[in-house]
């Protein structure tokens, strides 16, 4: 019977992060995802690496330094998935933040960013916002700021990416693999029993050490172990939609205080896009049955609808909604803006469960440090000697690129006149170093160059690769996760029946096996990428 140091319940980043961490550290790791790696909350946020500007209005000083360190951290270790982006602060005469407030929170934010790359914030004239951006709503505008955080256009592969490089280091990863109950022996976790949802398989995992990073669902998997523990999750519901560019849509992000009730959103320009969000409202339905309200997505269209007058958005503009729920902890004297974001790792010996922690909290910013913490105590609890992290120096795969920006310029160079030097950036930005593996494939069959459809760049060569190298199993993680094509004006919709023949031809699906994998992608788009 083999037995793991540590088994993780959860793909999303902080189990995959702390995947990596401990299998870095040498510790023997099973992983485990009930769906895919990322296909949780890690998707389905607003896809920013940020400090944490609006913690510090809660007086979250530590929240905020940790947040800005990793920030930092992952510009070097990840600088194809993660890049700076500027962003524009408006001061409205409505607004309950006046210019004093903000410019003295953005003076703390440089301060607790002492060592960063990037720009400090400089103070902006109503004129010199209305020369940055035009389209701006000019009534009531009384000036601003601008600075700097960061952007992850594509959180699911920083978790998959850690994944990649756990198992490379002797980590085992079972996606599409889900926890049927904990083995117990006595007041101890010694391992649990898990069900692949693809094939129906059944097997036990052994492990001396069980960490619960199931984010959102981190009380359902306490439930398992038959004792009644504290409720640990109280999480907010975010809804984001996705819009083409429009008329005189922002050429930067830009962070404002919604005209209705002073709630903070984004909008920001992603990928020849504008993605917009969030709301922040508690959430008591089904965690696998996340969706957008045609409320919040008009809550939404009205906002950036006063902020850029020409927008003229309506639901029919609308290429693309989601929804998630933020892991925070429950505590339920609090507004949803109020919860704390900041993590705890909660080890339940006290409460009579042994060799079980539970991570509740959390943001994808800090998944590092949080990885960081989970393993120095999982080494204490397994006796095990000390090792520092190597998390803070070390790049994700793909991640070696000194300089991104003429890294892209010269790949784009070495490949002209083969392929399309727009291809060239938008594989950079996915894979980083090992885009050309991607190629490899393309050049040698012609037929995988091609578009996987018409509305977006992305190749066939793309779904091979995914089957092949990143642990893809299904459809969805395919076109949602592993390439993003879910997000094209056709919703992925072209792209069903390629990727279908694939895997189909991969796993030795026959067609009934192939339509049911269809008719699944199908309702997941109408049911989790759609609004209500």
């Amino acid at each position: 019977m083999k037995e793991f140091d540590l088994l993780i319940i959860g793909g999303g980043i902080n189990g995959c992060g702390i995947a990596r961490d401990a299998a870095l550290r040498g510790l023997n790791v099973c992983l485990v995802e009930k769906e895919d790696f990322g296909s949780g909350t890690t998707s389905r946020s607003t896809r920013l690496i940020h400090g944490g500007l609006r913690y510090l209005e809660y007086f979250d000083f530590p929240l905020v330094f940790e947040s800005l360190q990793d920030r930092e951290i992952l510009l070097k270790t990840a600088p194809h998935l993660v890049r700076p982006l500027s962003f524009i602060i408006p001061f409205y005469k409505y607004d309950k933040r006046g210019p004093l407030y903000i410019n003295a929170g953005m003076i703390f934010y440089d301060l607790l960013s002492f060592n960063k790359s990037m720009l400090h914030y400089l103070p902006l004239t109503r004129r010199m916002i209305n020369e940055l951006e035009p389209g701006m709503q000019q009534e009531k505008l009384k000036g601003g700021v601008t600075y700097y955080d960061c952007t992850c256009g594509f959180p699911e592969r920083l978790a998959l990416e850690n994944v990649i490089d756990a198992v490379s280091h002797g980590a085992v990863a079972k996606n599409h693999t889900e926890v049927a109950s904990f083995i117990m022996k006595g007041k101890k976790v010694i391992g649990a029993e898990v069900k692949d949802r693809i094939s129906g398989k059944e097997s036990e995992i052994f492990a001396k050490l069980t960490i619960n990073a199931a984010g959102t669902w981190v009380d359902k998997v306490l439930n398992l172990s038959g004792k009644r523990l504290r409720k640990r999750m109280g999480g907010t519901k975010g809804t984001h939609i996705i819009v083409e560019n429009f008329t005189e849509a922002p050429r930067h992000a830009v962070y404002v205080e919604t005209k209705k009730d002073g709630r903070p959103i984004f909008i920001w320009p992603w990928y020849n896009k504008q993605l917009i969000g969030t709301t922040d409202d508690h959430y008591n339905g089904s965690l696998d049955d996340v969706r957008p309200t045609k409320e919040e997505v008009d809550y939404l269209i009205d906002e950036i609808n006063w902020l850029f007058p020409k927008a003229q958005l309506s639901e029919r503009d609308v290429i693309h909604s989601y929804a998630g729920v933020r892991p925070l902890p429950n505590v339920e004297s609090l507004k949803p803006g109020q919860l704390p974001r900041k993590h705890f790792i909660v080890d339940h010996d006290d409460e009579g469960v042994k060799n079980l922690i539970s991570i509740v909290g959390g943001k994808i910013t800090t998944y590092r440090n949080l990885s960081r913490q989970t393993i120095d105590l999982a080494l204490k609890k397994l006796r095990k000697k000390f090792k520092a992290t190597e998390t803070k120096t070390r790049h994700l795969p793909g991640g070696n690129i000194a300089d991104i920006r003429a890294y892209i310029i010269s790949q784009r160079k070495k490949h002209y006149g083969n392929f399309d030097p727009n291809l060239i950036e938008r594989l950079i930005n996915l894979y980083g170093t090992r885009y050309i593996e991607v190629l490899k494939i393309a050049e040698k069959d012609r037929k995988l160059a091609e578009n996987v459809c018409e509305h977006n760049k992305d190749i066939k060569a793309q779904i091979k690769y995914a089957m092949d190298n990143e642990m893809a199993l299904s459809i969805s993680d395919v076109l949602t996760r592993r390439t993003g094509i879910v997000v094209s004006r056709c919703q992925s919709r072209c792209c069903i029946g390629f990727t279908a023949d694939a895997l189909a031809k991969k796993f030795g699906w026959n067609e009934k096996e192939k339509s049911a994998a269809i008719k699944a992608y199908v309702l997941e788009l109408d049911r989790l990428y759609s609004f209500q």
